[in-house]
C-alpha cells in the first residue's frame, strides 16, 4: 500500500498484478490489471526512470537472493509510485 496525492491509497497485487486506487473508506476509485508484471521480482527491489525507462535505484542483488545487508530473500511484492520525483529525491 502506497498512500497518494488526496488521501488515497495505491494497493497492489501480487495474484492478477492488480493495481487499484482506493478511498480511506473503502471505496475503489479504479482498478486497473497490469501488462506483462510477472512473479517474482528478480531479488530486488527496483526504481525506474519513466522517461529514460532506466534502472536509477536499485536494492538487492539481481537474480541473487541472500539475508546480509545489501540482499533480499524472498520479495514478494512492489509498489508503484508514479506520483513521486524520485530522480529529485536521490540527486538525480
Amino acid at each position: 500500500m502506497t498512500p497518494v496525492d488526496g488521501g488515497d491509497i495505491l494497493v497492489t497485487e501480487i495474484r492478477g498484478a492488480w493495481i487499484s486506487r482506493i478511498t480511506r473508506g473503502g471505496k475503489i476509485v479504479w482498478s486497473v490489471q497490469a501488462p506483462r508484471v510477472r512473479y517474482p521480482l528478480r531479488d530486488r527491489v527496483v526504481v525506474i526512470d519513466r522517461a529514460a525507462k532506466d534502472i536509477i535505484w536499485q536494492y538487492g542483488a539481481t537474480d541473487r537472493k541472500g539475508h546480509a545487508p545489501g540482499y533480499l530473500n524472498y520479495p514478494d511484492g512492489f509498489d508503484i509510485d508514479v506520483f513521486r520525483d524520485w530522480k529529485g529525491a536521490l540527486g538525480a
